[in-house]
């Protein structure tokens, strides 16, 4: 957090950790070989590229949240992340071809992940990060595999281990120790 120049008490930081180990936990399904024997391929290196990306763009948010209206600083990073993805997007389209772009289950596609994913989420971890801070903010995304554990469960049928629903609770109770409102004494350091 010294990146970030944001303190957090003693409770947060055992928040944090647990938060991040239930998460690990719902991924790999309690089973710690699968990190040692996990086949490494070019998408685990972009997903450790977007993690890097993610706390790049929540730093920045911080700095720049307050100075503008919060649609203007999403429409600046939706630009700049335009910029840096059409290179991405015209090599997987000579390789791959142009897929069908204009159907009807296509553009509810990118309807529901314009509003949804992109424009409301957006604004709401803006405004988080404002007033939480970026530390606090980000340990929220540690929900994503317990979300998608519950999705999975419900649209897909897939299973849910003991494990997992051990690790989701980790994160559960880790995203509360960090994100309490913290005792007077403890903001002044008493």
């Amino acid at each position: 957090m010294a990146v970030i120049k944001e303190r957090l008490t003693k409770l947060q930081l055992a928040g944090v950790f647990l938060s991040f180990c239930g998460a690990l936990g719902v991924v790999i399904n309690g089973n710690i070989w699968q990190l040692v024997k996990m086949n490494w391929n070019i998408g685990d290196i972009i997903m450790v590229g977007a993690i890097i990306c993610w706390a790049v763009y929540s730093m920045i948010v911080k700095e720049v949240v307050h100075l503008f209206p919060p649609l203007g600083v999403l429409l600046v990073m939706t630009g700049i992340s335009l910029i840096v993805l059409i290179p991405f997007v015209t090599l997987e389209w000579i390789s791959l071809g142009v897929p069908p772009l204009w159907n009807f289950s296509n553009i509810i596609g990118f309807l529901y992940l314009g509003i949804f994913p992109s424009l409301i989420a957006l604004l709401f971890y803006n405004h988080a990060v404002a007033h939480l801070g970026a530390s606090k903010a980000s340990i929220f995304l540690n929900l994503l595999p317990v979300f998608t554990m519950a999705g999975a469960y419900i649209w897909l049928g897939d299973e849910i281990s003991m494990v997992q629903i051990i690790g989701a609770g980790t994160v559960i109770l880790g995203v509360v120790f960090t994100t309490r409102p913290q005792k007077v004494k403890e903001k002044i350091g008493v």
